[in-house]
């Protein structure tokens, strides 16, 4: 059955990219960049999960996964409230300002940066506008806060906590990948056989998530397209329905 789901994903991935060329949008509001900006990594996200499995790169999708997961997040959030935007901007200017700053112990290779003639410019830039977001109660958000606000604690604290062990190459990632017990003998193995079975949740939870993405932006932007997308969900339940 997992065939069968890589080939739905395949089909999902290759219309989610057709259909999206009847959606048209406004590109001044950073509330659409951020919603169709997140929307189209998640299509990527999605097509290199395939070329992953179809090439052995198993190693690599829970990479994947994870940041499709994330992803999904802030375009849930993005949809529910359009100031969201203004998290990311905090973000932004926090993670400049961290680079920019001066250190009593200086990084050799933020040198070409901090020898910049316009390098204390561009902080007091990013430092102002920092501010100005403080002011008006907008902070920069971590990965739990994202997950809360998108209604997905349980997730977080379950699916995304074990991805994130997996990604972060724990001591349990690394049995799983490269050792394998023979004659009562632990050895060493590359490239371990895997097969799409082993990866059959990433692979539904990727369908499901893309899919619900499509159904939101197609409603969203008034597509005209709202029924392919719904087509695309009927024959999603009907194939998940033979291995749920």
């Amino acid at each position: 059955m997992s065939k069968e789901l890589l080939t739905f994903i395949k089909k999902l991935h290759d219309q989610s990219i057709e259909l999206l060329r009847g959606v048209t949008f406004n590109a001044g509001p950073q509330s659409d960049r951020l919603i169709l900006g997140t929307y189209a990594s998640m299509i990527e996200f999605c097509g290199a999960t395939l070329i992953l499995v179809n090439g052995n790169g198993y190693i690599a999708v829970p990479l994947v996964f994870r940041s499709l997961l994330e992803t999904y997040v802030n375009f849930t959030n993005a949809i529910a409230d359009l100031n969201y935007a203004k998290h990311y901007d905090a973000s932004h200017h926090k993670h400049w300002i961290k680079v920019l700053k001066e250190t009593d112990e200086p990084n050799p290779l933020l040198a070409g940066i901090h020898g910049h003639a316009e390098r204390a410019n561009a902080l007091k830039r990013h430092q102002d506008e920092f501010a100005k977001l403080k002011q008006a109660g907008v902070e920069p958000l971590d990965i739990r806060s994202r997950f809360e606000r998108a209604g997905m604690k349980n997730e977080y604290e379950s699916v995304y906590v074990f991805e994130s062990d997996s990604v972060h190459t724990s001591l349990q990632a690394l049995m799983e990948r490269h050792f394998e017990l023979k004659d009562n003998r632990l050895g060493l193995a590359l490239y371990k056989p895997r097969s799409l079975q082993d990866c059959l949740g990433r692979l539904d939870s990727t369908a499901a998530l893309l899919l619900d993405a499509s159904q939101v932006v197609h409603a969203r932007y008034k597509s005209g397209r709202e029924k392919d997308v719904e087509a695309l969900g009927h024959e999603f339940q009907k194939l998940r329905a033979t291995y749920a």
